[in-house]
């Protein structure tokens, strides 16, 4: 079946904000481990999880979008309190044997990079 569709999505990455494109990669690779949580956790833990990180965009691309002049740091400091929270949530999942020891520290990896490069932007808009 071809695809007639006049529309293409942009390119992977395409002119987003670099922690952007992280909490992104963290959400795939996230919701790939999804699909093998027992069915009890995954509508609980899982889907939670999965929306907190959701959260976390919003609140990203609000300070990523917002106007000069405008505070980012209120909507970064949301971010950084998603980013807790996910890292707690994360490790739920491993301690109810949600997710195997190797997704667990793939995806605990990932959150330190996110919030290094979280801690970065709240110094420099705090000082702006």
């Amino acid at each position: 079946m071809e695809n007639n569709f006049p529309i293409k999505p942009p390119p992977h990455g395409f002119g987003e904000i670099p922690i952007v494109q992280a909490v992104h990669d963290f959400y795939l690779e996230f919701h790939k481990a999804l699909i093998d949580f027992p069915k009890f956790t995954k509508h609980t833990l899982g889907e939670t999880t999965q929306h907190c990180s959701l959260q976390m965009l919003e609140a990203l691309l609000s300070a990523g979008q917002s106007s000069p002049g405008v505070n980012k740091y209120n909507f970064l400091s949301e971010a950084n309190a998603k980013l807790l929270l996910l890292k707690l949530l994360v490790r739920m999942c491993f301690e109810t044997k949600a997710i195997s020891d190797k997704k667990y520290i793939a995806l605990q990896s990932r959150l330190q990079t996110i919030g290094k490069m979280l801690g970065g932007w709240m110094r420099t808009s705090k000082i702006n």
